[in-house]
C-alpha cells in the first residue's frame, strides 16, 4: 500500500510539473515585441498623459488623491 501511495504522489507531482512547464512554454510563446511607444499593461492604444487620469461615466476624474 505504501508503494501505491508513493507512485500515486510522484505521478501527481509529474503531472503538475508538466503543466507548469506548459504554462510557462504557452506564456513565454504569446510574448511579442512591440516597436512602437509603450502602451500600458493592458493592451490600451490610447495614449495618456496623465496616468492618474480616468475616464468616468460623468467625465474626467483625477485620482492623484489615491496617492
Amino acid at each position: 500500500m505504501a508503494f501505491s501511495i508513493a507512485m500515486y504522489i510522484r505521478d501527481t507531482a509529474l503531472k503538475f510539473k508538466q503543466r507548469g512547464i506548459d504554462l510557462t512554454r504557452q506564456s513565454l510563446n504569446n510574448m511579442q515585441v512591440n516597436r512602437t511607444a509603450y502602451q500600458g499593461s493592458y493592451g490600451n492604444n490610447q495614449q495618456m498623459k496623465n496616468p492618474y487620469q480616468i475616464d468616468t461615466n460623468k467625465g474626467k476624474e483625477n485620482i492623484d488623491w489615491l496617492l
